[in-house]
C-alpha cells in the first residue's frame, strides 16, 4: 500500500525540533549527510501535506492561503499547519485547519475547527464562542488549545455544556489520527474526508448563527432557505417527505427513502409506471426539498446518438448546445450543489442509442482528490460531475421502446404502477426547502473490495443471498454479474449507514424488484421454473405452491402477504399470471 502521507510524520519523528545547520557549518560528513537528507525529507513532507490539504478542501469547497511550518530558529519544523476557509470568510481567523504535529509523546494528524487567537478580531472571538453551543459528534473530540504543549490537551469531557462552563482559553473541535492509527494513504484520506464533512457542519453553523440579520423579503418573494447543518440522513429524508406532502403529493411508504437510497448508490435512476402516477413530480419535488437545481429534458422520438444530448455543429460551423448542457454547466459551476437532470419519457427513443456515451462513461467512475470523477464525455473533458443525478421517467406501452440489460444493469428501476387513490389526511405544518450539500447524495462506495472492507460480515450476508438467487437466474440465462452485485451491496450499505431508513428485508425487497426481476422475460418453460424458484426464495418457504394447477400466479399473490420479501413475491405472482394467460411474461406488465 502507498504510504507517502506517513512520511510526513516520519519526517517530524526523525528531524522535528532537532538542530539544523547550514552545510558550510557542518563539522563532519555524517552531519552534512544528515542535513541534506533532512532537507529533502522536509521538502517531500511539505509537498505531501499540501496535497492532503488540497484533497480535503476540494471535497468541501474550501480554500487555503499557505502551509505554515512552525520551528524555532536553528531547528527543523515541529509541525505543519494549514487553514482552510470558505471564500466568503477569507478574512476571518476561524478555519478548518489540518495539522501534522509532533509532541513529547505523540505523532499525529489533526483536523480541527479552530481560531487563530493572536490575529482574531472581536467579531471572530464572538462568533467562535458559538462552537460550544452545538453538541459534539461521536467521532470528534474537544481539544483545549494553547500556544505550547503544556496548554494543549485532549479533553475527556464530551458534554458541550460542561466544557463551556470550564471557561477555557480556547477549545477546538478536532479529529485525530495518530501514527499508530495509520494503515495506508487511502484509509487516511477516507477518514479525514469523513471528519471534514462533520467539521464543515460546525464551521457553517458558526457563521449561520452569527451572520448579520437578513433584510425581510419583499411581498410575494420567497425567502432563501437557510443552511441546515449537522443533520442526519433520517432527519433530512423525513423533512423531504413532509415537504412533498405539503405540496399536495403523497407517495407510498418507503418510496422517498427508496428513491434517496437509489440515487446515493448510483446517480442513475429510472422511474417506471403508469402515466399520471407522479414520477416526474417526485424528481422535481425531491430536488426542491433539498435545495438542488432541477432541469427537465423532454425526450424526442427521433433521438439516435449523443449529439442529440450534447449538441452539434451546424452547416455554418456554429456549435449548437444540446439540452443537457445547462445541467452539466450548472453542476460544474457549483460542485457542492446537487443538480437533477430529469429525462421525461426517456424511452420514446432507444435509450441504448442516444444515451450510449453516458451509459459507458458512468462506469468509469473513480475517486481522486476527494471527488468522484469519470472519463471525459462529449465536450466535457472533466467527465460527468459527481453532483449530477440523472433520473429517467418511463411509460411502458405500445408507443415506447423496452430496455436492454445494458440499461437495466446500470440503473435502479423503481416501479410506480400501484397507487392508493384515497387521499391521506395528516398535518405537517409549513415546511421550507432544506439546503443540503452534495455529500447528502454522493456515495462513498465505488469499489466493493476497497470501500466496503470495514463491513465484511454485512457484505457477506448480502452476497450469500444474491448467490442463491443467481443459481436460479443462471438456468434462464438471466444471471447477474459483479456490477449488479456491487450496486445491490452499496444500496444495502447506504441504508445501514443512514440509520436503517428501511429494514434489511425492505431494502433487499426493493433491490430484488429493481435489479433482479426486470431482467426476466420470455415464453419458455425455463422462465416459469425460474419464477417459481424465485418466489420460493422471496416467500421464505418452499411449501404451499401447486405448480401443476393452472392458477399458480393467483396462489403466489395470496401467499405474498406473508412473504419475507412481499413486494417481490407479489410481482412474481403477477408475472406468473401473465405467463399462464399469454404464454409470455416480462417485468413490464
Amino acid at each position: 500500500m502507498v504510504d507517502n502521507y506517513l512520511k510526513i510524520l516520519s519526517f517530524l519523528k526523525k528531524y522535528g525540533g532537532n538542530q539544523y545547520k547550514k552545510l558550510d557549518k557542518c563539522s563532519s560528513n555524517e552531519e552534512r549527510d544528515y542535513m541534506v537528507s533532512g532537507s529533502e525529507a522536509g521538502k517531500f513532507a511539505r509537498a505531501q501535506f499540501t496535497e492532503l490539504v488540497e484533497i480535503i478542501e476540494k471535497s468541501c469547497s474550501f480554500e487555503h492561503d499557505k502551509v505554515t511550518q512552525w520551528q524555532n530558529s536553528g531547528t527543523y519544523v515541529s509541525y505543519l499547519w494549514c487553514q482552510m476557509k470558505r471564500k466568503e470568510h477569507k478574512d476571518s481567523q476561524i478555519s478548518m485547519s489540518l495539522f501534522a504535529e509532533k509532541g513529547n509523546d505523540f505523532l499525529r494528524f489533526r483536523l480541527s475547527i479552530e481560531l487563530a487567537m493572536a490575529a482574531a478580531s472581536t467579531s471572530d472571538i464572538t462568533t467562535y464562542a458559538g462552537l460550544l453551543n452545538v453538541p459534539l459528534d461521536p467521532m470528534l473530540v474537544y481539544v483545549s488549545g494553547g500556544n505550547n504543549e503544556s496548554e494543549f490537551r485532549i479533553l475527556d469531557e464530551r458534554d458541550n455544556t460542561v466544557v463551556k462552563a470550564m471557561k477555557l482559553k480556547k477549545v477546538q473541535i478536532s479529529y485525530i489520527i495518530t501514527e499508530d492509527d495509520y494503515t495506508n494513504d487511502a484509509a487516511l484520506c477516507k477518514s479525514l474526508l469523513g471528519a471534514a464533512e462533520k467539521l464543515v457542519s460546525y464551521y457553517d453553523e458558526l457563521f449561520e448563527l452569527h451572520q448579520p440579520s437578513k433584510p425581510k423579503s419583499k411581498e410575494g418573494e420567497k425567502p432563501m432557505p437557510g443552511l441546515k447543518s449537522i443533520v442526519s440522513s433520517k432527519e433530512a429524508v423525513t423533512e423531504i417527505k413532509n415537504y412533498i406532502f405539503n405540496r399536495g403529493f403523497d407517495y407510498p411508504d418507503g418510496m422517498v427513502e427508496n428513491f434517496y437510497l437509489s440515487l446515493k448508490s448510483k446517480p442513475f435512476v429510472i422511474l417506471a409506471g403508469t402515466s399520471g402516477t407522479g414520477k416526474t413530480r417526485l424528481v422535481k419535488l425531491f430536488a426542491e426539498a433539498i435545495g438542488a437545481d432541477y432541469r427537465l429534458v423532454s425526450v424526442r422520438p427521433d433521438w439516435s446518438d449523443g449529439s442529440d444530448l450534447f449538441g452539434h455543429t451546424d452547416l455554418n460551423g456554429h456549435f449548437i448546445q444540446g439540452p443537457v448542457c445547462s445541467a452539466f454547466d450548472a453542476a460544474v459551476e457549483n460542485p457542492d450543489k446537487p443538480v437533477f437532470l430529469c429525462f421525461d419519457e426517456m424511452n420514446l427513443a432507444r435509450v441504448e442509442y442516444y444515451l450510449s456515451d453516458f451509459l459507458s462513461v458512468i462506469e468509469s467512475r473513480y475517486k481522486s482528490e476527494g471527488r468522484i470523477k469519470t472519463e471525459g464525455i462529449a465536450q466535457y473533458e472533466g467527465g460527468i460531475p459527481d453532483n449530477l443525478y440523472v433520473v429517467g421517467t418511463v411509460n411502458m406501452d405500445e408507443t415506447t421502446f423496452p430496455f436492454s440489460k445494458k440499461v437495466l444493469d446500470r440503473a435502479n428501476t423503481i416501479e410506480f404502477n400501484y397507487v392508493d387513490l384515497i387521499p391521506q389526511k395528516r398535518t405537517v405544518g409549513t415546511v421550507e426547502p432544506q439546503a443540503l450539500s452534495n455529500s447528502f447524495l454522493c456515495t462513498e462506495y465505488l469499489i466493493l473490495a476497497i470501500d466496503c472492507a470495514e463491513e465484511e460480515d454485512f457484505v457477506q450476508k448480502v452476497c450469500v443471498e444474491l448467490q442463491e438467487m443467481n443459481k436460479f437466474l443462471a438456468k434462464a440465462n438471466a444471471n447477474v454479474g459483479f456490477r449488479v452485485r456491487d450496486e445491490i451491496v452499496f444500496y444495502m450499505l447506504n441504508n445501514k449507514k443512514a440509520g436503517e431508513l428501511l429494514t434489511y428485508n425492505q431494502a433487499m425487497d426493493n433491490q430484488i424488484m429493481q435489479k433482479i426481476l426486470p431482467r426476466i422475460q420470455g415464453s419458455s418453460f425455463t422462465v416459469k421454473t425460474l419464477l417459481i424458484d424465485l418466489f420460493k426464495f422471496c416467500s421464505g418457504s418452499a411449501s404451499g405452491i401447486d405448480a401443476d394447477t393452472g392458477n399458480v400466479g393467483e396462489q403466489m399473490r395470496v401467499m405474498a402477504y406473508t412473504a419475507k420479501y412481499p413486494e417481490s413475491a407479489k410481482k412474481i405472482g403477477y408475472m406468473m399470471t401473465r405467463f399462464e394467460d399469454d404464454g409470455f411474461t416480462s417485468y413490464w406488465l
